[in-house]
Formats: structure tokens, C-alpha cells, sequence
């Protein structure tokens, strides 16, 4: 039961912070769309702009670092289930091999197959948790490049 609690809680944890993730790049949006439509003039104006795209760029870098550490996080939780699933695999096949002699070669073959369940499992895992943390990577990326990018027009505002 404190391992089903815990694989929930680090699962809702990880979507909590992807949806934090979200919220915070919106955010960060709606605040520079805001300044640029607000009624205020000139060089306050741009001070604004320049300011709170900052903000949101050091929102939006802080929030890809907790993203890709909590990415860390299950990646590592998803290798040490793996690596506990593997050693129960190899556990039950110590076991089965002690308990039946007669029975070997039959025996063999199924702890070969739990085997290599087993390993197709932790790879699974692993390329699950990379493909998620590429994606959390490319969002990061996009969100910051989207950020740079009206951080770059608001300079090019101030100097015309």
C-alpha cells in the first residue's frame, strides 16, 4: 500500500507541476500582452514591458528546472521500480530452480521469459521517462524562445 501511495503521490506531483508549468508561462504571457495594450506611454511603458518579460523569463527558466527535476526524479523512480522488478524476477527464479529439479529445462524457460519481461519493462520505463523529459525540454525551450523573442522587441522599441 506505501508503495502504490507513493507512486500516486510522485505521479500527481509530477502533473501538479506541469500544470504549474503552464499556468506560469501564461502568466508570464498575459502580463507582457497587458503592458503592451496598457494606456501608459513612452519610456515607463517600455520599462514595464522590459521588466515583467523579465520576470516571466526567470519565472518560465525557474519553472524548466523544477520540470526537469522532477522529470530526474521519476526517471530515477521508474529505474529503481525496474531494477526492483528485475530482482524479484530473478528472486522467483532462484526460488523455482531450488524447489523442483525435475522440472529444470520447463523451469528455465520461464524465468528466461520473466527475464526478459523484465528487462523489456525497465527499458520500456526508460524510454517512457526520456521521452517525457524531452518533452518537458522542448517546452522549456519553446517557452523561452518565445520570452527571448519579446524581450528582443521590446529592445528594438526602445531604441526607435
Amino acid at each position: 500500500m506505501d508503495h502504490y501511495d507513493d507512486t500516486h503521490e510522485s505521479r500527481h506531483d509530477s502533473h501538479a507541476s506541469h500544470g504549474f508549468a503552464l499556468f506560469l508561462a501564461g502568466a508570464a504571457a498575459g502580463a507582457a500582452i497587458a503592458l503592451v495594450l496598457a494606456p501608459a506611454e513612452g519610456r515607463r511603458t517600455r520599462e514595464k514591458i522590459g521588466s515583467g518579460l523579465k520576470a516571466g523569463r526567470n519565472r518560465v527558466r525557474d519553472t524548466a528546472r523544477q520540470g526537469r527535476e522532477a522529470i530526474a526524479r521519476e526517471r530515477e523512480h521508474l529505474a529503481s521500480l525496474a531494477r526492483q522488478s528485475q530482482d524479484a524476477f530473478r528472486r522467483a527464479a532462484d526460488r523455482a530452480r531450488d524447489l523442483t529439479a525435475a522440472g529444470r529445462d520447463s523451469v528455465a524457460d520461464v524465468v528466461a521469459s520473466g527475464r526478459q519481461t523484465a528487462i523489456e519493462m525497465a527499458e520500456a520505463g526508460r524510454e517512457a521517462a526520456d521521452t517525457v523529459a524531452t518533452s518537458v525540454e522542448q517546452f522549456a525551450d519553446r517557452a523561452e524562445s518565445a520570452v527571448d523573442a519579446a524581450h528582443e522587441r521590446v529592445r528594438a522599441a526602445r531604441r526607435r
